[in-house]
């Protein structure tokens, strides 16, 4: 099983997707719930911003996906300043 191959699931390589993120992208809340109780973080950033930023200017923020990253441990003062 995955969770016994000791992967890690966090990452910040900037510029690269990260598995937390395109879970919680796709509305996959299941996996992101495992990523996140395995070491993911939901503050860490990719292409150089934070996730709520990132997944708005994707098109793809909606009121789920909002809903989840803020009920599992976002940081609200880590928010892009634009």
């Amino acid at each position: 099983m995955y969770l016994d191959l000791d992967y890690e699931v966090d990452f910040e390589e900037k510029g690269y997707k990260s598995p937390l993120f395109t879970a919680i992208k796709n509305e996959f809340f299941n996996i992101a719930d495992v990523l996140i109780d395995h070491g993911a973080d939901i503050n860490g950033e990719i292409q150089y911003t934070d996730i709520i930023t990132y997944l708005n200017c994707l098109g793809v923020l909606n009121n789920n996906i909002l809903k989840y990253i803020l009920n599992h441990g976002y940081d609200v003062d880590s928010l892009d300043a634009f």
